[in-house]
């Protein structure tokens, strides 16, 4: 009877656990998933911010070492792409023109797909190799 009791309180526990993991698609999680792949030291500048996809638009570096949902290394150019944050990360701690360097989190099997953690200023003055359209913001 005891064994009974609790298997049902298990049971009981994991199902409450399951409803409050069941969280909207614009949350990510902590951590990485197991299935995630992490690109670390990306480097760009904030483009914008809150934009109606995601907490930041950011211009990227190309990441040399990119695979796709196929796991094929097929790299990424240098781009600007809307960018959620993880959870822990303030997006009102930035301002446009920013350089920062983060690690891109991408797991094909969540939403969202891609996030940003553990996002560090770079100096004023780093030479990133951003695309020319996105370069001309620092024409004034």
């Amino acid at each position: 009877m005891r064994a009974g009791a609790c298997l049902i309180a298990g049971v009981a526990f994991a199902i409450a656990g399951c409803s409050e993991s069941n969280q909207p698609a614009s949350t990510t999680p902590p951590v990485p998933l197991p299935s995630a792949t992490v690109y670390e030291d990306v480097r760009g500048r904030v483009a914008s911010l809150k934009t109606p996809l995601a907490d930041l638009q950011v211009t990227h570096e190309r990441i040399a070492d990119f695979a796709n949902s196929s796991g094929e290394t097929v790299g990424m150019n240098a781009m600007t792409m809307a960018m959620p944050l993880a959870d822990d990360i303030d997006p009102d701690s930035f301002s446009v023109g920013d350089k920062i360097v983060f690690d891109l989190v991408v797991d094909w099997n969540s939403t969202p797909i891609w996030y940003i953690t553990d996002v560090r200023p770079l100096a004023a003055d780093t030479e990133l190799d951003l695309p020319t359209v996105a370069d001309d913001s620092d024409d004034e």
